[in-house]
């Protein structure tokens, strides 16, 4: 028996012996024709940096080289559920010794460890070849504890405490700094910053000081995450979260007393002018500060 492949790869057949006076035989026949395609995958492995669900983390690039002695035809290249390709720069057909990149990108839409593979296949080869691919997806929840509402005179101070906890057991580090407040008030946290670690909840103390000098700053978001507004104020209202689960936000109102009250600040409102704040006094009105 000879095997005489006319193209490369595996190929499959029978051999059948029969005579009228015994029952057919059949013998199974198998063989690899030419010589089989491969590639290269550098680097091996890609672990991305956590990110939030719902984002999409920067791209890593895997380069892929045909390190066989044939064309590689029909090349295809496929990423695991949560894992994306990116700017695939990789030809359908890829020549012996030449090379492509492809990018890849972690797009988690569930907290917690998350694994996978990038897979280059091609009709030239046996089976496919791969990457693996791993990373988190990350997310927390954010909650007033206690009271969330108060009204004060300018010259008092007002607190409130902030519940942060991750999700999907991971860690987290919140750096804390006040955003947008009434004239003449001040925000401070306390801590400052925390680092939470997975399944524990932070108790963050906000104290808003009116009467003094204003400040103005933001809040920064863990693991490197856009900047967005923090809860400076007194009332929190969750609001509703972004794709599946959005950037949670809310309205931080402040109430001061004293004289004939007006609306101001991003509820706007209309109203009786009060008299003129005593120097370095914060205004009597409400005020309401996006977080």
């Amino acid at each position: 028996m000879v095997f005489t492949p006319t193209a490369n790869g595996t190929a499959a057949g029978t051999l059948t012996v029969s005579s009228p006076v015994f029952m057919p035989a059949t013998v199974t026949l198998s063989g690899a024709g030419g010589l089989a395609g491969s590639v290269q995958m550098m680097p091996g492995l890609l672990t991305f940096p956590a990110t939030g669900v719902g984002a999409t983390s920067s791209a890593q690039t895997v380069t892929v080289t045909n390190s066989g002695g044939v064309t590689l035809t029909s090349l295809t290249l496929a990423a695991s559920t949560g894992f994306q390709i990116a700017n695939n720069a990789c030809p359908a057909s890829l020549s012996p010794g030449a090379s492509c990149t492809t990018g890849v990108t972690f797009a988690p839409a569930q907290t917690g460890q998350q694994s996978g593979s990038l897979t280059v296949a091609s009709s030239a080869m046996a089976a496919g070849a791969q990457v693996s691919l791993s990373g988190t997806g990350f997310d927390f929840t954010a909650a007033v504890g206690g009271q969330s509402g108060q009204t004060v005179a300018s010259g008092q101070t007002a607190s409130f405490t902030l519940n942060l906890a991750p999700q999907g057991g991971t860690t987290a580090t919140f750096t804390f700094q006040c955003g947008t407040l009434p004239a003449n008030a001040s925000c401070t946290f306390n801590p400052a910053s925390d680092a939470v670690p997975a399944n524990a909840t932070s108790h963050v103390t906000v104290q808003i000081a009116t009467g003094q000098a204003a400040v103005a700053a933001q809040v920064r978001h863990p693991y490197g995450w856009s900047e967005w507004p923090v809860a400076c104020g007194l009332v929190l209202l969750p609001l509703a979260w972004r794709r599946r689960r959005k950037w949670l936000m809310g309205i931080a109102g402040l109430v001061l007393a004293g004289g004939l009250s007006s609306c101001a600040g991003a509820g706007g409102g209309t109203g009786l002018a009060p008299s003129s704040p005593a120097p370095g006094a914060t205004p009597a009105g409400t005020y309401s500060v996006v977080w």
